[in-house]
């Protein structure tokens, strides 16, 4: 079984890019499972947490959303081991890919980038892709997904969108020499997506399919009925460039700027 897991800053092009691979007549994709993004983002934390209520309430809701067999067997109903649950989630996984004649899946939530060491623990082989996106541009879908969508998305403040994608941006770059972690531009999708798509599926060990391209067919099955933001996922790829300076002031555009001129994501362009 090959296990690729889509992590990043929310709103860099992660529903797209899961969207392009799960187009691979090979790949099996799911809906954002969140299976591990209720743990704590801190190890400290992580280690003293256990699983309970929560965590079951999060895969068997889950199962039920989405209409899928509810494997209750390979749910822990109480455990102080994070690899334990690791192992049970993936099971699930494993066995939805396994049912529909496959042995790739993709699994995408991108908060799971706080957890790549502990899936890694587990399942050494587990192949991370980060999707990258230009800092204004991240910044103002994030911002805007906030005001459109509060009780999704919980920053406030423009202090608070910038905080987040220089933190998120930082644990990926972190993991830039990490074996079996690799790196998508959003930007790359957009502007050549067939070569981008060729060579990260190259590196990954799959053979490229041309109806990757022709991804909008299949984007339902990844995205749930109440994920509304998503719903420009449907669309021919393309980037909106003008909502940064649609919806900020020169001044807040300035003070944004400033904020990120250190972040350099130039080293993943790739001829």
């Amino acid at each position: 079984m090959k296990r690729i897991f889509i992590i990043g800053i929310a709103r860099s092009g992660s529903t797209l890019l899961q969207s392009i691979l799960a187009s691979h007549p090979k790949i099996q994709s799911f809906p954002e499972t969140h299976f591990f993004s209720f743990l704590p983002k801190q190890k400290i934390f992580r280690f003293f947490s256990f699983i309970s209520i929560k965590g079951n309430k999060v895969v068997e809701d889950y199962l039920s959303r989405n209409k899928l067999n509810k494997n209750n067997k390979y749910v822990p109903l109480f455990t102080f081991s994070k690899k334990k649950w690791v192992r049970k989630m993936v099971k699930i996984l494993d066995s939805i890919t396994i049912k529909n004649k496959k042995m790739i899946w993709v699994e995408k939530t991108p908060l799971h980038l706080y957890h790549t060491d502990l899936i890694k623990s587990v399942y050494q082989e587990t192949f991370f892709i980060h999707i990258l996106r230009n800092g204004q541009d991240n910044i103002a879908s994030l911002f805007d997904a906030s005001i459109k969508y509060p009780d999704t998305f919980k920053q406030k403040s423009i202090e608070s969108c910038i905080n987040r994608y220089k933190k998120e941006i930082n644990i990926s770059l972190a993991n830039k020499n990490k074996e079996n972690h690799f790196f998508v531009r959003f930007e790359d999708i957009v502007s050549n997506p067939k070569k981008t798509i060729e060579n990260l599926i190259k590196q990954l060990n799959i053979e490229y399919h041309p109806d990757m391209i022709n991804f909008q067919d299949n984007v339902s099955d990844i995205i749930e009925k109440n994920e509304h933001w998503k719903e420009g996922n449907y669309k021919e790829i393309q980037n909106n460039n003008n909502k940064f300076s649609e919806i900020f002031s020169i001044d807040e555009q300035n003070f944004i700027n400033n904020k990120i001129n250190n972040i350099d994501l130039n080293i993943f362009n790739y001829d």
